[in-house]
């Protein structure tokens, strides 16, 4: 897609209203996954980093995501809602991941009727290593995810339960809680874990917790069955200890989709539609030109979306951890608490500079200076009020994100089904 001259003329001053040089660059690495710094030189005037960043996002196929990442950021903003008004009204709502995937899985399907044209065929082959690798990372995706739906189906609900019976538990008392039940559970989830572990490379540090998992079922059902509170105790400590393996598992699963590949993917796709325009001799009619169009249209939508999922993921894990170090240290002032806090000030601005207009951005960005306030008047109960306000905004700001990664992600390893078709028949026909 391509801007006309009064189009990027239009653009340009939204830009210019809606950011500065600095809030643009951070918002596309946020939003893209991209490094502007690295295509625009940002010391020169806005008009020309606006302007300059319009044109690298043309040369790279990311106008429609750019135009959509700036609407994301700046929605209220009235130069930039009357360019989408005139111009693109139908990026105002992002597709869902779920609607795009189908056409890029159809992508791969007409490529494989197209392994009839040798041409195709050199094409799927110069790129079979990668397409190797990303359909091996498509899969560890899956499977990360999978550790990750168990964790978190464990903290929602059994977690809590599990507790509160063992609070009231008393020896020699049949338990008004079910569980057995609690333990028939737990062990579900424990055999899931396992299939979901198998093949990853770090399957014995994964099959640790999980085996401490089914021990927390057994010790469930002791307590069941002897009327004991103390295996109940063990049952709990044991799944608090499980639930801490959460942090590292979301850790590789986001470093996965940060190495997926989408990149050759979107040029192998792309060297496909052009040797078939070029020949004109797809097989079947046009329909397998016109699926690789949609599955290349698809692909160049969703790389720059899991890119800058994956960035914002990052900054809000780093986040996290800092608010987590800061809850269990004294004090009474953000200095005291955080370790580093002039960085996670710093972080926080960044964060918020992407989207002004968003609750979480409007919230957090009050809730700092009003912690600053209260450590500089020592108000010790203030600041704890404060910073709990801070801690509970920070924290489902961060959950979101990593909802909307793991969707995204559970989207993404559909792609590996088309991937593993197409290389088994590309080296199947090497060898007939």
């Amino acid at each position: 897609m391509g801007l006309t001259g009064p189009q990027v003329e239009q653009l340009t001053a939204a830009l210019c209203d809606a950011f500065n040089s600095d809030t643009l660059a951070y918002m596309v690495r946020v939003k893209m996954g991209q490094f502007l710094d690295q295509h625009v030189d940002l010391h020169q005037p806005m008009a020309t980093v606006a302007y300059k960043t319009i044109v690298w996002a043309e040369q790279e196929g990311l106008i429609e995501p750019l135009i959509q990442a700036v609407w994301l950021s700046r929605s209220r903003n009235a130069l930039v809602a009357k360019f989408l008004d005139d111009h693109f009204p139908q990026l105002n709502t992002p597709v869902p991941p779920e609607k795009i995937i189908p056409a890029v899985t159809g992508g791969f399907a007409a490529a494989v009727e197209l392994l009839a044209d040798p041409n195709v065929r050199l094409i799927v082959g110069a790129y079979r290593a990668f397409f190797e690798t990303t359909r091996s990372r498509v899969e560890l995706l899956g499977k990360y995810k999978g550790l990750h739906d168990r964790l978190h189906t464990l903290q929602r609900g059994l977690v809590e339960q599990v507790a509160e019976a063992a609070d009231k538990c008393r020896p020699g008392v049949p338990s008004d809680y079910p569980l057995d039940q609690y333990a028939y559970q737990l062990g579900r989830e424990a055999k899931q874990a396992k299939i979901e572990a198998e093949g990853l490379p770090n399957f014995t540090e994964e099959q640790q917790w999980i085996a401490i998992l089914e021990r927390a079922a057994g010790q469930l059902s002791q307590a069941w069955e002897r009327r004991e509170p103390a295996p109940l105790r063990q049952a709990l400590t044991a799944l608090r200890y499980v639930l801490a393996e959460a942090p590292r598992i979301n850790s590789l699963l986001t470093g996965v989709a940060a190495g997926l590949g989408l990149e050759k993917l979107i040029d192998a796709m792309d060297e496909i539609r052009g040797e078939v325009e070029k020949s004109g001799q797809a097989t079947g009619g046009d329909a397998p030109l016109r699926q690789v169009q949609a599955g290349l249209a698809g692909l160049r939508g969703l790389q720059p979306r899991l890119a800058g999922l994956v960035q914002e993921h990052f900054a809000w894990q780093w986040l996290d951890k800092e608010v987590t170090a800061a809850s269990s240290l004294p004090g009474s002032s953000p200095d005291e608490c955080f370790p580093f806090w002039n960085d996670v000030r710093t972080a926080l601005e960044k964060l918020c500079s992407v989207s002004p207009e968003n609750d979480w951005s409007i919230m957090l960005s009050r809730l700092v200076p009003e912690m600053e306030a209260a450590g500089a008047a020592r108000d010790l109960v203030l600041f704890k009020q404060k910073f709990g306000t801070f801690r509970t905004v920070a924290r489902d700001r961060f959950f979101d994100v990593d909802v909307e990664l793991l969707r995204l992600s559970g989207q993404l390893a559909r792609v590996g089904e088309s991937l593993d078709l197409l290389l088994r028949l590309a080296v199947d026909d090497q060898h007939d």
